[in-house]
């Protein structure tokens, strides 16, 4: 647990205090005529007191623990969305360096994450531009996916992609790897 200023620390201890103090004055204002020991309003109120504290250390304990979580979603969220965009970079940026190229080229399984736009909104350090960026990317990707699976451009395999086609509709790549790069670094 931390305790996040010396205010809070001696705000605590002001309480305790106070609270200690009514235990033992609070008796003596008011007599009880039933009980002459009054060990039972001493054992109610001093339970009341570890009660609440117990349950006020206790919250303190989950808050902290609930920042950590929260930072450790983010992390892998963002490596999630790190991870499909340099993957899906390397393969295309790969057909882009082809020499000698083939004329068809299978893109059956590139977004392994169908759900790739959740992780956008726990990546701090991009602007509206970045993000137009990637929803695109992904939109090219998703459309050469599904033209590969469907076989638009090639009846006999079923499966394929010009590779010209892939060329033409992903010139992004500069800007995916300066978006992959504000990511690492951020």
């Amino acid at each position: 647990m931390r305790i996040n200023s010396k205010k809070d620390l001696m705000l605590g201890l002001g309480l305790c205090s106070f609270a200690i103090l009514f235990i033992y004055v609070f008796p003596w204002i008011f007599k009880y005529k039933v009980d002459d020991s009054s060990s039972s309003y001493y054992g109610a109120v001093l339970g009341g007191i570890i009660g609440g504290l117990f349950t006020y250390f206790g919250v303190m304990l989950s808050l902290d623990n609930q920042k950590d979580l929260v930072k450790n979603e983010s992390e892998s969220h963002r490596n999630l969305l790190l991870i499909q965009l340099k993957l899906s970079y390397e393969m295309i940026s790969a057909l882009h360096k082809i020499e000698n190229e083939p004329k068809m080229v299978d893109l059956g399984f590139i977004i392994f994450d169908a759900t790739w736009y959740t992780h956008l909104p726990y990546i701090e350090n991009l602007n509206q531009e970045d993000l137009e960026v990637i929803v695109g990317w992904f939109y090219i990707i998703h459309k050469l996916e599904r033209d590969s699976e469907n076989g638009h451009f090639n009846s006999e395999s079923k499966n394929g992609v010009p590779v010209d086609w892939v060329k033409k509709y992903t010139g992004l790549l500069n800007d995916i790897k300066l978006i992959i790069e504000k990511i690492e670094n951020g």
